[in-house]
C-alpha cells in the first residue's frame, strides 16, 4: 500500500510541476521584457529537471535525464539568449497587432486542444497523459509565439518550448531510450539555439531591428 501511495503522491507533485510549466510558457510569450523572458524560460526548465528527478523515484534512469536538463536548459541555453540580448542592445518585445481577448481565446483552444489529445492516451500510459497534455500545450504555445511574434529573440524562445515538450515527450513515450541518444538530442538542440542567437545578433548588427517582418531588407 506504501508503494501505491508513493507512486500516487509522485504522481500529484509531476502534475503539479507540469501545469506550471504552462504557466511559464504563457508569461514567456506574453511577458514584454526579453531578460525576463529569458529568465522565465529558466524556471521552465528547472520545473523540467524537476519533474524528471521526481520520475527517477521510480526509475533511477531519469537521474541523467535531470542532470542533463539542470546543465543545457536551466543554465546554457538562458545564459546564451541573454548574452545574445546584452550583444544586440534588445530589451522590450516588438508588438503586434494581435489584441488581448483573441490571444487568450487562442490559448484556451489550444490547451483544451492538447488536454483531449493526451486523454487518448490514458489508457496506455495512465496518470502520465497530464504530462503528456502539457508536453503538446508547450509545443503548441510554441508555435503560436513563433508564428505570431515579430521578434526574432521570442521566436528563438518559442523553440525552446518545442524542445522542453519534445524533451518531456520522450520521457514519457520512450525512457528506455539509452542516455546517449536523449544527451545527443539535448546537445544538437543547445547548438541549435547557439546557432540562432548568433545570426539575431548579426542581423541586428546588418538590419537594425530584430523584427522578423523587415528581415526583406537583408536581400541583394
Amino acid at each position: 500500500m506504501e508503494v501505491v501511495k508513493m507512486t500516487s503522491n509522485i504522481a500529484i507533485i509531476i502534475n503539479g510541476l507540469s501545469a506550471l510549466m504552462i504557466f511559464t510558457a504563457i508569461w514567456i510569450s506574453e511577458t514584454i521584457d526579453l531578460r525576463r523572458a529569458a529568465n522565465i524560460y529558466r524556471l521552465q526548465s528547472f520545473l523540467l529537471t524537476l519533474i524528471f528527478a521526481m520520475m527517477s523515484i521510480r526509475d533511477s534512469y531519469f537521474l541523467i535525464w535531470a542532470l542533463v536538463a539542470f546543465v543545457t536548459k536551466t543554465l546554457i541555453v538562458p545564459w546564451l539568449v541573454i548574452k545574445s540580448l546584452e550583444k544586440s542592445g534588445e530589451r522590450k518585445d516588438i508588438k503586434t497587432s494581435i489584441p488581448s481577448w483573441l490571444t487568450m481565446v487562442i490559448y484556451a483552444i489550444l490547451l483544451v486542444f492538447s488536454f483531449w489529445t493526451g486523454g487518448q492516451f490514458k489508457g496506455m500510459i495512465g496518470e502520465d497523459y497530464i504530462p503528456l497534455s502539457v508536453s503538446i500545450s508547450l509545443f503548441l504555445i510554441g508555435l503560436k509565439q513563433m508564428v505570431t511574434k515579430k521578434s526574432i529573440f521570442k521566436q528563438i524562445l518559442g523553440l525552446c518550448h518545442f524542445e522542453n515538450g519534445s524533451h518531456l515527450t520522450l520521457a514519457l513515450l520512450a525512457p528506455g531510450i539509452p542516455e546517449t541518444i536523449e544527451i545527443g538530442c539535448t546537445t544538437d538542440a543547445v547548438f541549435l539555439i547557439a546557432v540562432c542567437c548568433i545570426l539575431a545578433v548579426h542581423i541586428k548588427k546588418v538590419n537594425n531591428t530584430v523584427d522578423v517582418t523587415q528581415l526583406k531588407n537583408l536581400r541583394w
